[in-house]
């Protein structure tokens, strides 16, 4: 999603908005009765406007659940959040980047982490620049699963205005699995060489998506997972100015193994 300078992101950065959570262990888990040490696999799932995410920096954040299997056999799981700038130096992260948003996002009713950057200035060709943002746990966890939302934007790149701005890949050692929620709204496979974006001559046509759609939305999911990174990239040239664009994480939800 664009918008133009000043303003930040068209989604106020709300922390502790209203918002009815899954019926899953979230920042700490019951301790465990004192006589047993049984273990049960515990869902967990990331609230991002919660005090158990901190953002340290626009470029860094970590999610943090203390005691997750309630028996305290895994005192803390965390999920360290990295954000690094790629490509020409034609864009940065904004100054939202990496804090929880208020839902809706995407359509969903939940928290979004906000991955949002600010092109620079214009470029002399059309170009490749953006972020790469890594989700790194601190142990394995299985059945992840979120969705990566808003992907829109327009981009006037000499072929189609039509044409979405933002571009969105996964790279990991695990094996992970993203479908377009409407493919008449976003292509791509989500590689590098084929990034998931708005598609020329889009329905709708629309360039930014209102807060409750989800024809900008990709969800993801991987059986198993310790690591993964979030490739956001701008396509543009001179034909536009300056301009913020984000997308969003929804809340990502795993399931910790016992030990």
């Amino acid at each position: 999603m664009a918008t133009d300078p000043p303003g930040l992101s068209r989604r106020l950065v709300v922390k502790g908005a209203v918002w009815t959570t899954p019926a899953v262990i979230l920042a700490t888990a019951a301790p465990a009765a004192a006589a047993s040490n049984a273990c049960t696999p515990a869902q967990l799932v990331t609230d991002w406007t919660s005090a158990a995410y901190t953002r340290t920096s626009p470029t860094t954040g970590v999610y943090t659940w203390v005691n997750p299997l309630g028996n305290g056999s895994v005192p803390v799981l965390t999920l360290t959040v990295t954000a690094t700038i790629v490509g020409p130096t034609f864009s940065t992260v904004n100054p939202n980047n990496l804090s929880g948003t208020a839902g809706p996002i995407g359509g969903t009713p939940g928290p979004g982490l906000d991955l949002g950057l600010t092109r620079l200035r214009n470029t002399t060709n059309t170009t490749v620049t953006g972020a790469d943002y890594s989700f790194a746990f601190s142990q394995p966890v299985l059945n992840a699963s979120f969705t990566i939302a808003d992907i829109d934007g327009t981009a006037f790149n000499g072929n189609s205005n039509n044409a979405g701005a933002e571009r969105v890949f996964l790279t990991s050692t695990s094996a992970m699995a993203g479908t377009v929620q409407d493919t008449a709204y976003l292509t791509g496979t989500g590689t590098s060489a084929d990034p998931w974006r708005r598609r020329p001559n889009s329905v709708p046509t629309m360039a930014s998506l209102p807060n409750t759609s989800t024809a900008g939305d990709v969800p993801v999911t991987a059986a198993a997972l310790s690591q993964f990174t979030v490739g956001y990239r701008l396509l543009d040239n001179t034909s536009t100015g300056a301009a913020n664009y984000n997308v969003w994480l929804t809340p990502i939800l795993v399931t910790l193994p016992c030990p």
